[in-house]
Order: structure tokens, then sequence, then C-alpha cells
């Protein structure tokens, strides 16, 4: 019995709070703000600043403890910080170049709050994995 079937028990696990956290703050941030400030568009604006926001954290996580070496500690920053940073840029850069409702509907602002969420909640959900991860190695 190696430390594998734990670490993808934890990683899953992660994914769920990860994924709860996002749908929480995607509850609030659309009930209190994106609906009436903006409507129907509003709510497509936060719902897809949330996806983006949270596959881009996913991405980030899976990659982390897929790195787990402490030789590559370096490395997992740098991929992380990509993935997490890269896709909402993207995306922001993709409704805005344009315009259209998005853009017109918060967009940007929905972005900046749940990349917020996304940052704190993916790394300390990567601390304790690559930790559980090193631990388990080490026994």
């Amino acid at each position: 019995m190696g430390s594998r079937p734990i670490g993808r028990l934890g990683l899953r696990a992660a994914h769920g709070v990860l994924a709860g956290a996002m749908l929480s703050s995607c509850a609030l941030l659309t009930y209190f703000y994106a609906w009436p400030m903006y409507g129907r568009d509003g709510v497509v604006a936060s719902l897809s600043a949330a996806a983006v926001c949270w596959a881009g954290a996913g991405l980030a996580m899976t990659a982390s403890t897929l790195m787990r070496e402490p030789e590559r500690a370096l490395a997992l920053t740098a991929v992380g910080m990509a993935l997490r940073m890269g896709l909402p840029l993207v995306a922001v850069m993709v409704v805005m170049l344009p315009g259209g409702p998005l853009a017109q509907a918060g967009f940007v602002i929905c972005i900046l709050a749940y990349y917020l969420v996304a940052l704190v909640v993916e790394t300390w959900l990567t601390v304790k994995l690559v930790s559980m991860r090193w631990r388990a190695e080490a026994h």
C-alpha cells in the first residue's frame, strides 16, 4: 500500500473543496452583484468568469501535485502561476478586445473576484496536498 491511492483521493477531495468554494462565491457574487447590476448578461458573465478561474486553479493544483519533488519547487511555482493566471488573462483579452455583452456586464470585475478566491483556496489546498505527499513518501 503506497502513497499513490492516498494522493489520488486527496487530489479528488481537493478538487471538490475548490469547486465548492467557487460555487459558493459564484452564488454570492451573482446574487449580490451580477444579477442586480446587469441582469441576465451579468449572470452569464459571472458564471463564465467563475468557470475560467476554477479551471485555471484546478489545473494549477493538479500540476503542483504531479511535480511534487522539492527540487522542482521553482518549476512548480512557475507552472502553477502560468496556469492559474494564464487562463483568466486570456479570457479577459478574448472578452474585452471585441467588446460585447460580457464585456459590458462586469466580466473583468467577476474575474478579479473569483481569481482571488481561487488563489487563496488553491494555494492552501496545494500546500496541504504537497506536504501530505512529502510526508507519505518520507515514511
